[in-house]
């Protein structure tokens, strides 16, 4: 069964997961994602086009998405999956419980008039990436994001301009 979020998946939340994945998002850049927050959000403030969570619950599963809303427009970033799973019984594997879950939110964020969906999947996350290219999502932009982590000081140095490669530099012959 997928629902929306009551009080009682906020103490599961609070959990550690079996299985998460946290999108990119450039909120991340300055603190971590907090899905327990969110769903408090979620729960008194209410699911539509600012923040939207699901949650499936089935034989000892439960499994949550989080997506929210871009200011001044009607686009959704999902940002959070996660499965926590309290029995060993034979039950269908985490990426088949969140295709079901994403398939719902698309369904649910089309009621809510966002338009599009956006999902940044890390470039190691291939069998994520097939759940999302099933569910219609395509490939939108590539972009790298680099960091210089630690003291910044001591590994800075001059700049050097680059030199051109003499093999590039011959004009033809």
């Amino acid at each position: 069964m997928i629902r929306s979020v009551t009080p009682g998946d906020l103490w599961v939340l609070q959990r550690k997961p079996r299985n998460q994945v946290v999108f990119y998002d450039e909120a991340l850049l300055v603190r971590p994602h907090q899905p327990f927050r969110f769903g408090v959000r979620c729960l008194l403030e209410g699911t539509g086009h600012d923040r939207m969570m699901a949650v499936f619950q089935e034989r000892g599963i439960r499994a949550f998405v989080q997506a929210k809303g871009r200011e001044g427009r009607p686009e959704q970033d999902i940002i959070y999956l996660s499965v926590q799973r309290a029995s060993k019984y034979k039950q269908p594997s985490d990426y088949d419980i969140w295709y079901r879950l994403l398939e719902q939110t698309c369904i649910k964020a089309g009621h809510c008039q966002v338009q599009r969906l956006y999902a940044s999947i890390w470039s190691e996350q291939n069998d994520l990436r097939e759940i999302f290219r099933q569910l219609g999502f395509h490939g939108y932009v590539r972009r790298a994001i680099l960091q210089l982590s630690g003291p910044i000081g001591i590994r800075a140095r001059r700049w050097r301009p680059c030199v051109p490669n003499r093999a590039t530099m011959a004009g033809p012959s």
